[in-house]
C-alpha cells in the first residue's frame, strides 16, 4: 500500500484493487503443423533440385533400343549442335577441355567420361573428343543416347 501525501490512511491505490481475471496458461506445442511445414520444404528441394540438372542447351540425343543407366563416378561433357564444347554443363574451349580431363584423370582415372553430343554434330568431332579423353587416361568413355520410342514404358 501506497499512503502518499493526502491519502486517507486505510485507503487502497487503484491498481491493487483488480485482480486478474483470466489465467496464463503455458503454449502448448503442436507437432503436426511443424510435421507439415519440414514436409513442404522436402518436397520443395527435391523438385527444386532436380530442375537445377537440366541444361541450359537443348541436345537432340540419338536413339538406340540398348540404352542403358550407367552406374559409378560420372562427368557429363557436352558437345551442341553447332560444336560447342560443355564440361559438367559449363561452357568450355578445347584447351580448357584438355587441361581439365588431364586433372581429371591424374586424380580419379576410372571416372566414366559421358559424351552427349547432339544428333546433328559430325562425327569427327564426337571421335577427336574421344581420342582427347584417351590420351589423357580417360579409359571408361560412353557415349548418351534415348531409348526408342518403342522401347519407352
Amino acid at each position: 500500500m501506497n499512503n502518499g501525501p493526502g491519502r486517507a490512511p486505510g485507503r487502497v491505490d487503484a491498481e491493487m484493487i483488480f485482480k486478474r481475471r483470466c489465467k496464463i496458461e503455458r503454449g502448448k506445442l503442436d507437432i503436426a503443423p511443424l510435421i507439415d511445414v519440414v514436409l513442404l520444404l522436402l518436397i520443395f528441394f527435391m523438385l527444386s533440385s532436380s530442375m537445377v540438372l537440366q541444361t541450359a542447351f537443348r541436345i537432340d540425343l540419338p536413339r538406340s533400343p540398348a540404352a542403358a543407366v550407367q552406374g559409378g563416378r560420372t562427368v557429363k561433357l557436352t558437345i551442341d549442335r553447332s560444336g560447342r564444347l560443355f564440361w559438367q554443363g559449363k561452357r568450355v574451349e578445347r584447351e580448357e577441355l584438355d587441361r581439365k580431363m588431364a586433372d581429371l584423370a591424374a586424380a580419379e582415372p576410372g571416372t566414366l567420361v559421358v559424351l552427349d553430343a547432339d544428333r546433328g554434330v559430325r562425327h569427327g568431332d564426337v571421335v577427336g573428343v574421344m581420342g582427347m579423353a584417351h590420351a589423357r587416361g580417360l579409359r571408361r568413355l560412353a557415349i548418351a543416347a534415348e531409348l526408342e520410342a518403342a522401347e519407352r514404358k
